[in-house]
């Protein structure tokens, strides 16, 4: 029987003279499985040279689909076993395998690439011209895999684009330029990777600015096809997402002109799809330092005005549901507060409205205006008194909801629906953090007894919910008074044991007989 060693001789051989190439890739695939060992990968890459199994595969690639993808199996299994200096040497191989017909063979030196993107030498290697290049070209690749691999390896390296070779630089801008001309789809990509990059940290956020592919970006809000429009506001909503974003959006006007869209498509059906995303936007922006909210509200009015509307109409489900979740945002922080003050009736009337909704909507809508007066409701005490110039607090708010909420909350905790339940839990975590909240939770009949309740009727996550009620009880301040001290020593006991104690069957049995 032939040693591991003749075989690989065997198989260098076959694929030197180029025959038999497919018994000899079988060959090595199964050798290559066969051994667990890193460093024995790695001998075996040394007797057969890399250099030779790059040739064999732009022999076979075009004559046969499945030796072109064994090999690239193999080559994948090798890389994954290299130190970074042995894939730096194969950089011809590589760049000349990211220009490759074949989706997998790109596939295969971008994954080599990125698997070892963190050593010096590799990065080194990415920065250079003629790599960077290649890498960029595939973010508009047909392949979606690749052109997203090609982007996380961008990425990476501009993370700190002063460390790169201006000529780099200057190429990148060349090569996104043309990438943007090449289709509507591509243009969004290169877009994407502009505002992810603006992310990283204030260096890339510079960066990004400099490129003016992030204002380019902007103009297409403007754009006469509402999906061009749609996928610019997506962006535009990431763009919020970092530190710096807020105040680029609002040096650039794009309050005013994300007011002016909402205006355009308002009874546009097909424009129509764009404004939940604008509610997401006007919601956003009232959680930011770098805009003064309430002006932007006084100054353009049709933002608030759409939000409540959409909130009395939960026939449309998808409008709806992001209304609501915006009323959450605006409810939460003294800005947003504040702009709802200024239309305290119509607030009024959506706050009865959700009530109703939690009371006797579907189990989908009512899960969703739970949370959103959870949100509302983490509001703090000295917030709430802050902003309170109308008299519109948090308290009040609670009372406008139901006639008699605290009921309505009980009767959701004992319906058998896990998701209903976790929402009215998170309810009552919010409510627990207020003194007026702990004065009507402490004088709902049977709440007690629920939060105290040990048997095994609530998955992990209701437990660990509850618990966090509890936690929120025992944490405060005045909830001892609310409570009265026998009942607030249970809540401590309770709250010392965790949430997932199991009690003895003896004691649950004392229980069920008392009860």
């Amino acid at each position: 029987m032939a040693t591991v060693e003749e075989e690989l001789m065997t198989v260098r051989q076959r694929l030197r003279d180029g025959e038999n190439v497919s018994d000899a890739l079988h060959t090595l695939n199964t050798l290559l499985a066969a051994t667990g060992s890193g460093a024995r990968i790695q001998e075996f890459a040394s007797f057969l040279s890399l250099q030779l199994l790059f040739e064999t595969l732009s022999t076979v690639a075009s004559s046969s689909e499945e030796l072109r993808s064994l090999t690239c199996r193999i080559l994948g299994k090798i890389f994954a076993s290299l130190p970074p200096e042995e894939v730096c040497k194969q950089r011809l191989y590589l760049e000349l395998g990211l220009q490759h017909d074949r989706e997998e063979v790109r596939r295969l030196c971008l994954d080599a690439i990125s698997g070892h993107l963190g050593a010096a030498g590799v990065r080194e290697m990415m920065g250079s011209r003629t790599m960077f290049h290649l890498v960029t070209q595939i973010v508009g690749d047909d392949s979606l895999h690749c052109a997203g691999l090609a982007s996380e390896l961008l990425l990476a390296v501009l993370a700190h684009p002063a460390s790169l070779d201006p000529a780099v630089r200057s190429g990148l801008l060349i090569d996104m330029e043309g990438l943007v001309a090449k289709s509507d789809t591509v243009r969004f990509r290169v877009y994407d990777l502009v505002v992810r990059l603006s992310l990283s940290n204030d260096e890339s956020f510079e960066f990004a600015v400099s490129t003016r592919l992030l204002h380019r970006m902007l103009e297409e809000l403007q754009s006469d096809d509402v999906l061009v429009q749609m996928n610019s506001v997506e962006l535009v909503l990431s763009l919020l997402d970092g530190k710096q974003g807020a105040s680029f959006l609002e040096r650039q006007g794009v309050v005013g002109t994300m007011h002016g869209l909402l205006l355009s498509v308002q009874n546009d059906p097909l424009g129509s799809i764009i404004v939940p995303s604008i509610f997401k936007f006007y919601g956003h922006i009232s959680c930011s330092n770098a805009v003064d909210f309430p002006a932007v509200t006084q100054r353009y009015p049709e933002f608030l005005a759409s939000v409540l509307t959409a909130c009395l109409s939960p026939e449309d489900d998808t409008r709806w549901g992001i209304a609501v979740d915006t009323l959450g945002f605006l409810g939460s922080t003294p800005p947003g507060r504040e702009a709802l003050n200024s239309s305290a009736e119509r607030s009024r009337e959506v706050v009865r409205s959700l009530g109703e909704v939690i009371a006797r909507g579907r189990s989908d809508l009512r899960i969703r205006a739970l949370h959103t007066f959870s949100v509302i409701f983490s509001c703090p005490e000295d917030s709430s008194e802050e902003i309170n110039k109308e008299g519109w607090s948090s308290e009040q708010y609670f009372h406008h909801i139901h006639p008699d909420l605290p009921s309505v909350i009980m009767s959701l905790l004992k319906q058998p629906f896990e998701d209903l339940l976790t929402a009215g839990l998170e309810l009552l975590r919010s409510l627990a953090s207020h003194h007026w909240g702990q004065k009507i939770l402490s004088g709902q009949p049977g709440l007690l007894e629920f939060l105290l309740d040990r048997r095994p009727s609530l998955s992990k996550s209701g437990k660990e919910t509850k618990y966090e009620v509890v936690s929120a009880l025992v944490n405060s301040s005045t909830a001892e008074k609310c409570f009265g001290s026998p009942n607030f020593l249970k809540l401590r006991k309770y709250y010392r044991e965790g949430p997932f104690f199991v009690v003895g069957e003896q004691a649950v049995a004392m229980e069920e007989s008392a009860e």
